[in-house]
């Protein structure tokens, strides 16, 4: 075990011990309940991505411009982040060794921060060009292709969430 490791292990038996997490982890109905709310904002944020990108392949929102599609759903998908951020918290705070210390875990919050990176570069692109996402009948190339990419890296991140289960930890 390298020191890094070693450092974690010590604050996830810190954490493990705190009185939050100690309520967390012995009130039958608290994990339930935010496994269910971070799932319900999982469908949320994945079901408008999906409605943004299937305009970007056109395959849906024909009567909207790419414009109006981000102002539809990006609120939905920004709110659901927020509550995706605190329930996950709960939870890391629940377990924080099968959490900190999973590889996949690690994994799913990197695609996390790549994909969260590459929409807000994306949002930016579209909003400074409105008039040209406004005027254009299909979306370039470029755009399908992170159409595609963004679809991949949420099933990924999907994936991972649930494989965290079942992958050993410390």
């Amino acid at each position: 075990m390298n020191q890094l490791t070693q450092a974690i292990g010590g604050f996830c038996d810190w954490l493990a011990a705190t009185p939050i997490s100690l309520v967390i982890q012995n009130v039958v109905w608290i994990i339930p309940m935010i496994q269910s709310a971070h799932i319900a904002s999982v469908a949320i944020v994945v079901g408008s991505v999906l409605m943004i990108d299937m305009k970007l392949l056109g395959l849906a929102g024909s009567g909207s411009t790419m414009t109006a599609q981000l102002r539809r759903y990006t609120p939905w998908i920004w709110s659901a982040l927020a509550v995706l951020f605190c329930t996950g918290l709960v939870l890391i705070c629940a377990e924080p060794r099968r959490e900190l210390l999973n590889a996949v875990f690690l994994s799913k919050m990197a695609l996390i921060v790549f994909i969260l990176l590459s929409t807000i570069a994306f949002e930016r692109v579209v909003c400074r060009n409105a008039s040209r996402w406004s005027d254009m009948s299909s979306s370039p190339v470029m755009a399908k292709v992170f159409a595609v990419a963004s679809l991949g890296v949420w099933i990924a991140i999907i994936v991972c969430g649930r494989w965290i289960a079942y992958v050993e930890h410390g």
